[in-house]
C-alpha cells in the first residue's frame, strides 16, 4: 500500500489530504520487482557483489495491541518527522508493519511456539537512518533514536518490546534480551549453553 501526503507545519494537524492512495495485491516476486523499479527478473542484480556500502543505524518499537499509540505520542512523532526530520542530512525512513488485528495468524499462535516475543503487538515500527560522512555516527544515531523517544517518552506506562530483525547495535546483551526476548531469555540461554557452549556464533547482543 502506498500513501502519499503533501503538507508541513504543525505536526499531524496540518498534514492535509493525501494526494494519492494506491493498494495492490502482489505475490512476493512481484513486490520485489516493484520495490526495485524493475519490470522483469532479468533486470535484477543478483550477484553477490554489493552495489554500494553505507553507514546506517536502525532500531524499532513494537506497539502493543493493548496500548495503541496515544495522541500525545502520535503528535510528537509527526512533529519530529516535520521538525528535525525535515532539517537533517540523514536519509531516513520509518516503516509501520501490521502484526495484529482480527485476522492475524501471528497473534493467534501460542506465545511459546518459538522465541518471538511480539505476539501481543498491533504493529512494529522500524526507524532507519543512513548516516553520511558529514554527520558523526553519534549524531546520526541520536537522530534516529529521537523518533523512538518521541513515542516511548509519551507512553511511559507502556512496556515496549522491539523486533530482533531490526537489531539495535547500541544495545548491550542484557538490554537486547530485555527488549527482544523478555519472556524467553532464560530458555534461550539454556539452549545456547547446550548447543553452542563455546560461543562459536557470537555477537554483542547474543547469549
Amino acid at each position: 500500500m502506498t500513501h502519499r501526503r503533501r503538507g508541513g507545519g504543525d505536526g499531524q494537524r496540518h498534514l492535509g489530504t493525501p494526494t494519492s492512495t494506491s493498494l495492490q495485491k502482489q505475490d512476493w516476486i512481484t513486490s520485489v520487482l516493484y520495490l526495485a523499479g524493475a519490470n522483469t527478473t532479468a533486470q535484477l542484480n543478483t550477484t553477490l557483489a554489493a552495489d554500494m556500502h553505507a553507514t546506517f543505524y536502525a532500531t524499532s518499537t513494537f506497539v502493543p495491541e493493548s496500548a495503541p499509540m496515544n495522541r500525545n505520542a502520535s503528535d510528537a512523532l509527526f512533529e519530529y518527522f516535520y521538525g528535525p526530520g525535515a532539517n537533517t542530512n540523514i536519509a531516513w525512513y520509518a516503516i509501520f508493519d501490521l502484526f495484529g488485528g482480527g485476522d492475524s495468524v501471528i497473534t493467534r499462535a501460542d506465545k511459546d511456539t518459538n522465541a518471538f516475543d511480539g505476539r501481543d503487538a498491533l504493529y512494529s515500527i522500524q526507524y532507519f537512518g543512513m548516516i553520511p560522512a558529514s554527520v558523526s555516527d553519534a549524531d546520526g544515531i541520536a537522530f534516529v533514536q529521537g523518533m523512538k523517544k518521541a513515542i516511548e517518552s509519551n507512553q511511559p506506562e507502556t512496556q515496549f518490546k522491539e523486533y530482533v530483525n531490526y537489531i539495535d547495535s547500541t544495545y548491550t546483551a542484557a538490554e537486547a534480551h530485555k527488549r527482544y526476548y523478555p519472556t524467553h531469555t532464560d530458555k534461550l540461554k539454556t539452549l545456547k549453553d547446550k548447543y553452542d557452549p563455546k560461543r562459536v556464533i557470537n555477537f554483542p547482543q547474543d547469549f
